[in-house]
């Protein structure tokens, strides 16, 4: 049965969806448009590789960093941030596609702008996860549905991103980076005239709230709604056994968060590049966006899937189970329409492994919930930061090789879940 929602938090869903949507089309299209453009350029797969993880490396530093700030600012102007910053930035790639200096000059501009663009989303993602957490007003399964059209809007944007990305790459690439700067400004639309403080009353709301939870408590505190491992038989558990619980709740919904991140970054920064160059499948550009495409529908009906499966730690690890053995198929795959298929595979499993964690981390953290969006996202930034760069330097060993990587990335956080898990029994038997 579906929540009744009222006028406001209908209104704020939809820009919120919006923005979200926005934020991964774009930036998923100019994620393999400049992978494209390297290639173009001659670069080889460490370059490239490079190129993909650099924007990661300073979004691994940049949302923990102002995960506090994002705490004291109103949302409206925190997103009025971000949302300028990457027109901008868009808008000066279209300069750089018509520039011809020397390669290595292109290729500095080009890590000068992955590297702005990645500290302009520091401020955008954490606050729309914010946003999404605190329209729930504390209702679980409100909570569910509403970081599900969050998960659902940004991995649509994501997939449309890079099928868009192979068309325009086939076609006329600077067309690409003319579309994402157009959005954005749109994004920039959004956020001035949709989520103005007059209309948006939830935001007004919400800074008000956090201006309250910080006159009751410090802003190093972390308080659990509901501690999962929690058991109200065992009367003599101390207050360190269940901030314990806590820190090992969080690290674990990390790990789903760092095992995703290298996955669906590694994915959709190697594929496209191993997929049309001719010593790895030949295809054209066209079809290499295709089978980045096939990865995000599979993640995006993950995250649809989201509002009809509970969530749990053990499902999380059921899923880096199922990745670590697929991935090595995909190693050895050469027909297009199969990598299609495994990959859409693939994508399912991940989006629920982003969805679960995501979800459980924002439902039972109950204050500051910028700082920890802000480490969720910093989380997402290490993944994205050394999956493309240790993925491109393998492949210069072996074009395979990477798909191993990924494979026992996968694995060891399956391990890791298993053994929290089984850490956790023997701990409550005693």
């Amino acid at each position: 049965m579906y929540m009744k929602r009222t006028p406001n938090s209908q209104r704020i869903l939809f820009f919120l969806s919006s923005l979200a949507w926005i934020g991964d089309f774009c930036n998923s299209m100019l994620d393999i448009l400049f992978i494209f453009y390297a290639v173009q350029l001659g670069f080889e797969p460490g370059p490239i590789g490079l190129i993909s993880s650099i924007y990661g490396i300073i979004y691994l530093i940049t949302p923990a960093l102002f995960g506090k700030l994002i705490d004291k600012l109103p949302h409206r102007q925190s997103l009025l941030i971000a949302t300028s910053g990457q027109a901008g930035i868009s808008i000066i790639y279209i300069f750089l596609i018509n520039m011809t200096p020397a390669p290595s000059k292109i290729l500095f501009w080009i890590l000068a702008g992955q590297a702005f663009r990645a500290t302009a989303y520091a401020f955008y993602w954490p606050t729309i996860e914010v946003l999404y957490s605190e329209t729930a007003h504390g209702d679980e399964r409100k909570h569910e549905r509403y970081i599900s059209f969050f998960c659902i809007a940004w991995s649509l944007g994501a997939a449309l991103g890079t099928s868009f990305a192979g068309i325009f790459g086939e076609w006329i690439l600077i067309s690409g980076f003319i579309i994402t700067s157009i959005i954005y400004l749109i994004g920039f639309g959004i956020v001035y005239w949709g989520l103005s403080s007059r209309k948006s009353v939830i935001i007004e709301k919400s800074n008000s709230i956090q201006q309250n939870d910080k006159k009751r408590i410090s802003n190093s505190t972390i308080e659990i709604k509901k501690p999962i491992y929690f058991n109200p038989t065992h009367q003599n558990l101390s207050k360190t056994s269940i901030t314990t619980d806590s820190s090992r709740m969080i690290w674990q919904t990390l790990i789903g968060t760092l095992v995703f991140a290298i996955i669906s970054k590694g994915i959709l920064a190697y594929v496209p590049n191993y997929a049309v160059i001719p010593e790895g499948l030949g295809l054209s550009k066209l079809i290499s966006g295709q089978i980045a495409f096939a990865f995000g529908i599979g993640r995006f009906l993950g995250f649809i899937m989201g509002q009809f499966i509970t969530n749990s730690f053990r499902k999380l690890s059921q899923n880096m189970g199922f990745v670590s053995i697929f991935m090595i198929s995909v190693a050895f795959s050469r027909n297009s329409w199969l990598l299609i298929i495994e990959l859409f595979i693939i994508g399912y499993v991940t989006g629920r492994i982003y969805y679960i964690a995501l979800e459980l981390l924002m439902k039972y953290v109950t204050h500051g919930k910028g700082s920890k969006a802000g480490l969720f996202e910093s989380i997402v930034g290490l993944g994205s930061g050394i999956s493309p760069f240790i993925a491109g330097w393998l492949a210069e060993w072996n074009l395979i090789a990477p798909f191993f990587f990924f494979s026992l990335v996968a694995g060891m956080g399956f391990v890791y879940l298993v053994f929290q898990r089984n850490s956790q029994r023997f701990d409550k038997s005693l």
